[in-house]
């Protein structure tokens, strides 16, 4: 049974054509490193990007300009996403 073709889009897209990498730490998996977005990794920047459909670099911007904690992430991407609407 051949792939289909979306899912070789959103792979090719989350991961940019590599491979996925593992874990940074296997022993950091609680709530608090769910809690941060970190702004080095890769893909936590595409996935954060993905999920409030920002540009890789504005995920970036946000992530230096407020830090990595998720919640007040989330809380400027929506509100970046509302000022975009508006205009």
């Amino acid at each position: 049974m051949a792939t289909p073709e979306w899912a070789i889009r959103f792979w090719v897209t989350i991961f940019n054509g590599r491979k996925p990498k593992m874990a940074d730490n296997k022993k950091k998996r609680g709530a608090r490193d769910r809690a941060t977005v970190a702004g080095n990794e890769g893909y936590e920047v595409r996935y954060f990007a993905l999920k409030h459909n920002l540009s890789s670099g504005q995920a970036r911007g946000l992530i230096e300009r407020i830090g990595s904690n998720r919640n007040k992430l989330n809380a400027a991407a929506s509100k970046l996403k509302s000022k975009r609407r508006t205009r």
